[in-house]
């Protein structure tokens, strides 16, 4: 059997490979979250953001895309700032951490994942089927 890579295929098997990557951040968060890191939330958050925005069709010619980035921009901004206020909480060894340090790290996962939804990133398609099926 000899094989053939067709773009089809090609663009089958980057796309599944985005989702992985996607699926194992994902994972990675919900550990940092249920262990109280919030470096590595924020890291992960990060990367999360920096995958899904590089899936963004063109915002000059999709108008439906415009603003996005500077939205999760200002999410990572506000992240960082929650962040330093929690890492110095815990320096000063302070009994308790704001909750609306913790709630923005939330709202920037929540904002991610419906972007994710939005893109259709993970979302299967009918024709997702055959090719992992090995048909066409």
């Amino acid at each position: 059997m000899e094989f053939t890579n067709t773009n089809d295929q090609s663009e089958f098997n980057s796309g599944l490979s985005i989702v992985f990557l996607l699926h194992d951040i994902k994972k990675a968060l919900i550990q940092a979250r249920l262990d109280k890191d919030y470096d590595a939330r924020f890291s992960l958050l990060d990367e999360y953001c920096s995958e899904l925005v590089a899936q963004l069709p063109d915002p000059e010619k999709i108008k439906k895309w415009r603003g996005v980035e500077e939205k999760q921009e200002d999410y990572r901004n506000k992240c960082q700032k929650a962040l330093q206020k929690i890492e110095e909480t815990l320096r000063l060894k302070k009994n308790k951490i704001e909750m609306e340090n913790i709630e923005i790290f939330s709202a920037w996962t929540y904002s991610l994942k419906k972007l994710q939804q939005d893109l259709g990133i993970g979302m299967p398609k009918k024709a997702d089927a055959r090719y992992a099926m090995g048909g066409r």
